[in-house]
């Protein structure tokens, strides 16, 4: 093949990527997406804090669908009082990401099997995933989340993020998790109560142990494992 022949080819590659990008990136405005508030009280039913956080789905061109979530951590006080302890969208004991897992199993108790199924159609077509969505939106009332706990953690020291770690089994026995379908603002704030993390923003680490990726399982030590986008996401942040 001819030097000129492959140059052709490459313009054509590179207009097609593209003509593809953009399309997506027109798509992303569209799509599904619910915002929910996540309300953590003691065994009394006294509040110890809340947040409101919004998951999206939109069509893609590149990938069947793409995901987003925007949120950020909310800080709790500590059941014995001292201090506090911030709350995170990840799932325990696995520490993952699945705002859309948490909804579905907190509000599916009380369903029978039928309504069940209407609520969550099997991830066949985009229509699917949209309706999912809209039918977590028509939920009212509180649902307390029991399957998918979340997981809180605690700082020895709230200007080390490598200070972080999981708030002791003893207290999180104490605590209750509670979701609602909301259209309130998404929360905001949390520079106040963790200053490190404009500081890690500036520097464009992702890591809380400084470094720009995330390694490791559920036993590796949480400043490998945790991202300053599990306490602040950016503005469509993708899910992992």
């Amino acid at each position: 093949m001819s030097a000129k022949r492959i140059l052709i080819a490459i313009v054509i590659i590179v207009i097609i990527i593209t003509i593809l990008l953009s399309v997506r990136s027109c798509t992303s405005v569209a799509g599904e997406a619910v915002r929910f508030r996540v309300t953590v009280e003691d065994q009394s039913g006294h509040k110890l804090g809340s947040g409101v956080w919004e998951y999206k789905k939109w069509p893609g061109i590149l990938s069947y669908y793409q995901s987003s979530f925007l949120g950020q951590a909310f800080p709790i006080l500590m059941p014995d009082g001292d201090g506090n302890a911030f709350v995170i969208m990840r799932r325990i004991p696995r520490i993952d990401v699945n705002p859309q897992n948490v909804l579905r199993t907190a509000f599916e108790t009380g369903l029978k099997k039928g309504e069940v199924s209407e609520m969550w159609p099997k991830q066949s077509h985009l229509h699917d995933q949209a309706k999912r969505l809209r039918n977590l939106r028509r939920f009212r009332g509180r649902a307390e989340i029991v399957e998918d706990k979340l997981l809180v953690v605690t700082f020895a020291d709230v200007n080390d993020p490598e200070t972080v770690k999981r708030l002791i089994e003893s207290l999180y026995a104490k605590l209750r998790f509670f979701v609602e379908i909301t259209s309130d603002p998404i929360s905001t704030g949390i520079e106040k109560h963790l200053p490190w993390i404009v500081e890690l923003e500036n520097k464009k680490i992702s890591g809380l142990d400084g470094e720009s990726g995330r390694s490791g399982n559920d036993q590796t030590p949480l400043p490998q494992v945790l991202l300053i986008y599990d306490f602040k996401t950016r503005a469509s942040h993708p899910l992992f």
